[in-house]
């Protein structure tokens, strides 16, 4: 197995956000973006919540039960990233540049054009990144490889919780429902937008035509 660097715990996190189980607290937060505060806790959207704890609690008990989970989760990234190398890319390096960005961020002293030229690296380091993922999980080994893990991992999830199989599909039906929602809340917003303002009035005249 390959030497894992410090910050490869942040690496494992952005490798393995391509599987659902790990995708899924992912995408309801971004669902609740832009979601009055009261919105975002009420319907479908509390309920998405609740159902990512209850998988993210099986997740945990099946790695418990199982430990040779983790490490074929390793192998995983391990292959993930050997083929993005072989692709020409260093997710090694992007995710240090990252990490050493985040330190320097907490510098009071940064000036203005300093945090925008970081804040440019990063976004840099981060497309680098996302892009040698796809590359990489588009590759037949990892394909293979990534599905054999999340077969392996539903098993033991299913073992711990039964109804893993009814809150993945409930959890899918649901984020549907509130992508819709969100989607005509801002088509709704954007005919707003695009309304003409009302223009000036004129006086409005006298009964009678004046007379």
């Amino acid at each position: 197995m390959r030497h894992r660097p410090t910050h490869r715990a942040t690496t494992t996190g952005t490798l393995l956000a391509t599987l659902f189980l790990l995708t899924a607290g992912v995408a309801t937060a971004q669902m609740g973006q832009g979601l009055p505060p009261m919105q975002q806790q009420q319907g479908p959207q509390a309920r998405l919540q609740e159902i990512q704890q209850q998988l993210a609690t099986a997740q945990e008990a099946a790695f418990a039960a199982h430990p040779e989970l983790a490490t074929q989760r390793d192998e995983l990234e391990d292959l993930v990233i050997e083929t993005m190398e072989a692709h020409g890319y260093d997710p090694e390096a992007r995710m240090a540049t990252l990490d050493s960005l985040r330190g320097k961020a907490q510098d009071p002293s940064l000036t203005q054009l300093d945090r925008q030229q970081m804040m440019q690296s990063a976004q840099a380091a981060q497309q680098a990144l996302q892009e040698g993922q796809q590359i990489a999980l588009q590759d037949s080994a990892v394909v293979a490889a990534q599905e054999a893990f999340r077969e392996d991992l539903m098993v033991a999830m299913r073992d711990e919780n039964p109804a893993t199989d009814d809150l993945i599909a409930e959890f899918e039906q649901l984020q549907q429902q509130v992508q819709m929602q969100q989607m005509r809340q801002m088509q709704q917003m954007q005919q707003m937008q695009q309304q003409p303002a009302p223009g000036p009035q004129g006086p409005t005249p006298p009964p009678d035509g004046g007379k």
